[in-house]
């Protein structure tokens, strides 16, 4: 129970030391995702700009997700 708990409070120690790093790492990921996504929607056919949107609608909120995310970095 303790261990767990120090394991959290060091890796959250870890995300607010090193935030920018990690924001970055984020947006790269995001973008990954948001490219694989339009790359799968131009193999079924559709025009790029098509894909493009599509695969903003599927993917949803990017400043949501990235809200989610840096909050289970932070300490409650």
């Amino acid at each position: 129970m303790f261990t767990e708990w120090l394991t959290q409070a060091r890796l959250k120690l870890n995300a607010l030391l090193r935030r920018k790093q990690l924001d970055r790492d984020l947006d790269d990921e995001l973008a990954f995702h948001l490219e694989m996504r339009k790359e799968k929607l131009r193999t079924t056919g559709k025009e790029f700009k098509e894909a493009h949107f599509e695969a903003l609608r599927q993917f949803g909120n990017a400043t949501s997700l990235k809200e989610k995310t840096r909050g289970m970095w932070a300490f409650s």
